[in-house]
């Protein structure tokens, strides 16, 4: 799976900035989360899963001295470094590789371990959040977005479900016995687009259909479109495409 992962996402790199407007905010909002329980200097930062950088570039603001980053794409490291590198004191360092293999490699302690938009591609996104403890520094946290059930749900229901995410239940009770839970809050953030190809243009310029290896027909595409419109189609014209991100904030007991 990481494989067809890694092509969509390599694919999507150049557009991405573009057209990642919830990516975006998404990475804002945990960021501003994130910031509250923060030790007073994290002198040591770890970010799993960077992508372009829309939350390394405000990680940065904190001015840690260690700043450890790491993308499924070796190619991030370009777009990633164009946004940092702007505190000459502290030392940057970028791992590719699954986010997975690197907590298992990798030497702590870390006072921030942060990802954004990144986990729900992992097999067990919670295990990895677990495997994180080993990492932080006494005070440190984790911080770490993910996505609910209904995700999508526009494209879900008509092409069916591609990834299962935890329910907010779920994802307190499997936490709890291994940290201190500081937040743990879902959102909606709604987009909306002239046309259903245009949400599809929308997830292929942002990488989002990741493992989605099946091709798209003009019969297909003509049938999706049909449904969409019909489904979800606004009194506008306008077609909403609906992410739920989860914002997960994470202390050591």
């Amino acid at each position: 799976m990481y494989e067809l992962i890694k092509e969509r996402f390599n694919k999507s790199i150049k557009s991405y900035d573009t057209h990642a407007h919830a990516q975006k905010k998404i990475a804002q909002n945990l960021f501003q989360r994130l910031k509250a329980s923060l030790p007073a200097h994290p002198h040591n930062i770890l970010e799993i899963g960077c992508g372009t950088g829309n939350l390394s570039q405000q990680l940065e603001t904190l001015r840690p001295q260690q700043f450890t980053l790491n993308d499924l794409c070796p190619d991030c490291q370009f777009p990633v470094m164009e946004k940092i590198g702007k505190n000459p004191d502290c030392r940057i360092r970028f791992i590719p590789g699954e986010g997975e293999q690197v907590i298992r490699e990798i030497t702590g302690p870390f006072h921030l371990i942060a990802s954004s938009s990144a986990i729900q591609w992992m097999p067990d996104p919670l295990q990895f959040l677990i495997l994180c403890k080993s990492l932080l520094s006494e005070d440190g946290i984790v911080a770490a977005s993910t996505f609910s059930p209904g995700n999508l749900y526009q494209l879900t229901q008509i092409e069916g479900n591609k990834l299962t995410y935890p329910p907010i239940e779920q994802i307190r009770r499997i936490l709890a016995p291994h940290y201190t839970i500081a937040d743990l809050c879902p959102e909606e953030i709604t987009l909306r687009f002239p046309s259903p190809q245009h949400v599809l243009r929308h997830l292929k310029l942002t990488g989002v259909t990741g493992i989605n290896a099946e091709k798209w027909t003009k019969l297909r595409l003509q049938q999706f479109s049909e449904k969409y419109r019909e489904r979800f189609g606004g009194e506008d014209g306008t077609c909403p495409l609906t992410y739920k991100p989860v914002y997960i904030i994470l202390k050591q007991k």
